[in-house]
């Protein structure tokens, strides 16, 4: 019982730290000086799922710099090696496609995608679906954050 209470006040502590260390986020809505005022897709799930990510961003009002986006991603699950009674030993998630950033009608970025994440197969199929879906998420996540990034970079110039 001691040892229990002794881990929640650790617990406690490192979060009162953390608390009030002035983290502040790398890129922050506040203070990005873009927004998009329309955002379109493909019918595909990636797709969608990055335009979800980006949704903070839509801004009709206010002195941003306005971009178009449409974003053209598909995903594939592909089998990288079997074993000799053919069954998967190794799976590659593959996120691919290309988003496309304009000013008014003006095409000013074509941003190539092509990310993937091996990994291994799993006989516990439940286990195998949830991890694939951290892979996806994370995979969306780095691409939304280079599309961000691209972004500022645009917008700064």
């Amino acid at each position: 019982m001691m040892n229990l209470k002794k881990k929640i006040n650790f617990f406690l502590l490192i979060a009162v730290f953390f608390y009030g260390c002035g983290f502040e986020p790398v890129y922050n809505l506040k203070d990005s000086n873009f927004g998009f005022s329309k955002i379109e897709t493909n019918k595909e799930k990636v797709s969608l799922n990055i335009k979800n990510n980006l949704k903070d961003y839509i801004s009709p009002n206010g002195n941003k710099k306005k971009y178009n986006i449409k974003i053209n991603l598909n995903q594939k699950r592909i089998i990288k090696s079997k074993n000799t009674k053919g069954e998967a030993l190794v799976f590659s998630l593959r996120v691919s496609g290309n988003v496309l950033i304009f000013t008014d009608e003006a095409l000013i970025r074509n941003i190539k995608i092509n990310k993937f994440f091996d990994y291994q197969n799993d006989s516990n199929k439940f286990n195998l679906s949830e991890y694939e879906k951290n892979i996806e998420n994370n995979l969306l996540s780095k691409i939304t954050n280079e599309i961000i990034f691209d972004l500022i970079e645009i917008s700064n110039d």
